[in-house]
């Protein structure tokens, strides 16, 4: 089994994901740098959401998929850019594949 790493190198996303990041001045990576990174059980994950991070499932192979906080509510950016309220569903919260992206 490979080590982990807790820290991964600035890389792009997608567009949109990289126009809000730079703004935010936060790193960037891609999905191949999950790999080797540490990962969370969903309610760690939520925690990393509550303290602004981006959060998104391994098993989800779309990098341009991520879930954050907007204005106190739980949210979804998917592929073409929107974002929507996201409702998690039971596989999300039993899942323990959860990296923090941003």
């Amino acid at each position: 089994m490979a080590k982990k790493k807790t820290a991964g190198e600035v890389k792009v996303v997608s567009k949109s994901a990289q126009k809000r990041l730079e703004a935010q001045h936060q790193p960037l990576v891609t999905l191949n740098d999950f790999q080797d990174r540490v990962t969370f059980d969903f309610y760690n994950a939520l925690k990393q959401v509550a303290g602004g991070k981006m959060i998104q499932r391994l098993s989800w192979n779309a990098p341009e998929v991520f879930g954050f906080m907007v204005n106190e509510n739980l949210s979804l950016h998917k592929e073409d850019g929107s974002i929507y309220n996201w409702i998690v569903n039971l596989g999300d919260m039993v899942a323990d594949d959860w990296v923090v992206i941003a």
